[in-house]
């Protein structure tokens, strides 16, 4: 009969423990389109998770591998009487811990842990179970305390778990900074956003979203060197940038040498409707959607039936949130057989309410 209880609870000791690795909780990359910024954000975050996930479970099943023997002989003495009273009655509240822990209650999981170790506090395991509460509920020094202690009773070295942790309170701490830098972003206060974001980069050197959201902030602001050294940065960090973005800023790099060439192109023909076209393409990578709609406008009033040109107008009023005129743009251009990418249909229909 005590062989079948053993057999039992080393059963359902294995189980917990297989679930906890395994389920331990802890974060696509679209073409660049500033709509489409918020999305690439959480493309990464996900990804980032998931990878914590990973590492997470590889240490998780690296220490659990040092504590099996201390947790079996544990069990063992449990059933066969030998094992002190306080101990044995820790053990329950570890065991209900560890249930907790398996239901993600983490709150209360703590509570059964610390009932155990305030009856027995010699034992690793319910320590590191602890700690693992603790930073799913982003109580991260916590975590980490209970982790060293647990490394100092079980001789164990958690040492690549806690930096780990570590890395997690880091960007948790910039995550408010950083979010109110993407607010500011959002509504054209590229300036402020920069700011924001080297908070967040001060508080977490690591942080891959922050650099990458402060170069697409310089590059904004016409600032290609700084906007090429954060994008990069971000790159070896681990964010996903696409090469068209790349491009983008080393071409922004020659934009004003074409616009000073184009200009004087037009002072030598002032009735060359490409050439404002052209011009008003510069002035939108540069994000100067006023001087662009102008050129574009200008290329029209010569060319009434230029599709691209009111394709390229149509573009600048929705970055320019002119929805009606941006709508009246692009219905012009498919008038004039000019593609026109479904995604800027859609999100024009949205904006307008069609």
């Amino acid at each position: 009969m005590i062989l079948k209880m053993l057999i039992l609870i080393c059963v359902i000791f294995l189980s917990v423990s297989s679930v906890y690795a395994s389920g331990f909780s802890s974060h696509g990359n679209s073409s660049f389109r500033h709509w489409n910024y918020d999305r690439e954000i959480s493309n990464f975050n996900r990804s980032r998770e998931r990878e914590f996930r990973r590492n997470e479970d590889r240490e998780l099943k690296r220490i659990w591998g040092f504590g099996h023997r201390e947790e079996m002989v544990f069990l063992h003495f449990g059933i066969s009487g030998s094992m002190n009273s306080a101990r044995h009655e820790a053990y329950v509240y570890y065991q209900l811990g560890n249930v907790a822990l398996q239901q993600k209650n983490y709150a209360q999981a703590i509570v059964e842990y610390t009932t155990a170790i305030e009856i027995y506090p010699g034992l690793s395991a319910v320590y590191r179970n602890r700690g693992a509460a603790y930073y799913e509920l982003k109580e991260f020094n916590e975590a980490i305390a209970d982790f060293l202690k647990a490394d100092q009773l079980a001789s164990t070295d958690s040492s690549s778990f806690i930096n780990m942790i570590q890395q997690a309170a880091l960007l948790e701490g910039a995550r408010p900074v950083f979010q109110q830098g993407l607010n500011d972003m959002h509504h054209n206060n590229d300036a402020q956003a920069i700011v924001e974001y080297s908070k967040a980069i001060e508080i977490c050197p690591v942080m891959a979203e922050a650099y990458y959201s402060r170069g697409i902030a310089y590059y904004k602001l016409n600032d290609p060197i700084k906007a090429m050294a954060d994008v990069n940065k971000a790159g070896e960090l681990g964010f996903p940038v696409k090469s068209d973005l790349i491009i983008s800023i080393k071409d922004s790099g020659n934009i004003p040498k074409s616009i000073e060439d184009l200009t004087q192109a037009i002072q030598i023909n002032p009735t060359d409707a490409r050439l404002y076209f052209r011009r008003g393409l510069c002035y939108k990578k540069q994000h100067n959607y006023a001087q662009a709609i102008a050129d574009e406008t200008t290329a029209i009033g010569l060319n009434p039936n230029y599709g691209n040109a009111f394709r390229a107008r149509g573009n600048c009023y929705f970055l320019s949130k002119e929805y009606n005129k941006s709508w009246a743009d692009i219905t012009r251009a498919q008038e004039l057989g000019i593609f026109i990418k479904p995604d800027l249909i859609n999100q024009l229909k949205q904006a307008l309410g069609k």
